[in-house]
Order: structure tokens, then sequence, then C-alpha cells
């Protein structure tokens, strides 16, 4: 997982900072989408954390935006 990490760095880093508003790299999007799927009790703010400690600087609003979205059952409801 930490080798995706790395590779991803490399090209992130490279990337000129600009005033408007950009989006996010296709690489970093199907980072968000490995990790949130190997790690499915990780929400957003803990793959942010987990994305800075390599310099990936992603906001945590980014990251629920790419995140695979984990379907739960029903809750029960009440018979009658």
């Amino acid at each position: 997982m930490f080798e995706v990490v790395i590779s991803v760095l490399s090209a992130f880093l490279t990337r000129f900072k600009s005033r408007a508003r950009l989006q996010a790299d296709v690489q970093v999007q199907d980072l968000i989408r490995e990790i949130s799927l190997v790690n499915p009790l990780w929400r957003a703010p803990r793959i942010h954390g987990e994305l800075l400690k390599p310099g990936i600087g992603v906001a945590p609003s980014t990251v629920a935006k790419y995140m695979v979205k984990q379907r739960r059952p029903p809750s029960h409801t009440k018979k009658r």
C-alpha cells in the first residue's frame, strides 16, 4: 500500500502550486479509493492524516469526496 503512496508522492510533489482550484490528481483519487476499500473502518480524517505523512496535501473534504461509499444494511424497523 505504501509503495503506491511513495510513487504517487513523487508525481504529486513535482506539480506546481496555483491560485486556481485544482482537481485532485487521478493517481491521488485512485489511492484514496484503494485505501478506503482496504480499510473500511477508516473515515476521511484518518485517510487524510495517512496521506499527510508522505507529503500529499489533500483536504479532508476532498478525501471524503473520493472515498468509496460503503453500503450498510438497512436499520431494523418496528413491526406493527
